[in-house]
């Protein structure tokens, strides 16, 4: 098994976990917006393959509004 199919793989199984979440990108982006609707809670998993296998895990927290107004400059 690829490092990638590995990686997908244990992403699709983390993603599992979290039905509450929208998932993207075959299971490296999980998203969903807060009660407040204008915080969107992210989950990023990144894979890089420099010299070994790392992979990295990302939290982003957004104000969607702030998002919304930084598209539009």
């Amino acid at each position: 098994m690829k490092a990638r199919e590995l990686c997908e793989k244990a992403w699709q199984e983390i993603a599992s976990h979290f039905l509450d979440f929208k998932v993207t990108k075959k299971g490296q982006t999980l998203k969903k917006f807060l009660k407040i609707k204008t915080l969107l809670l992210k989950f990023i998993f990144k894979l890089v393959d420099i010299i070994i296998l790392a992979v990295l895990n990302l939290v982003c927290i957004f104000q969607h509004i702030l998002n919304q107004w930084q598209r539009l400059i």
